[in-house]
């Protein structure tokens, strides 16, 4: 599964991952671009993600929301960490 287009509006990196209408799985790049672009409004949009998705996947576990919240904190230098996002979104 790959990333998907960011959508329209996303590329200048200034809506956060829960202001846009983007599926949860979407949302992660967003969080990217965001790092790059406007690094300081970053964190805020990782921590909105975790919280969607912790009620959009109501069976999540701990572990779960670890390796998500370890995926954001390297989602710009660790191929690792955005492959962890996706296989999270698509279970």
């Amino acid at each position: 599964m790959g990333i998907r287009p960011l959508p329209a509006g996303a590329e200048d990196g200034q809506h956060g991952a829960g202001e846009l209408p983007v599926g949860l799985g979407d949302a992660p790049a967003v969080c990217v671009t965001m790092r790059k672009a406007e690094p300081d409004r970053f964190e805020r949009a990782a921590l909105r993600w975790l919280a969607r998705f912790c009620v959009e996947r109501r069976d999540v576990t701990l572990a779960e929301v670890q390796s998500a919240a370890w995926a954001f904190e390297n989602i710009t230098d660790e191929p690792a960490a955005l492959e962890t996002l996706q296989r999270l979104c698509a279970r």
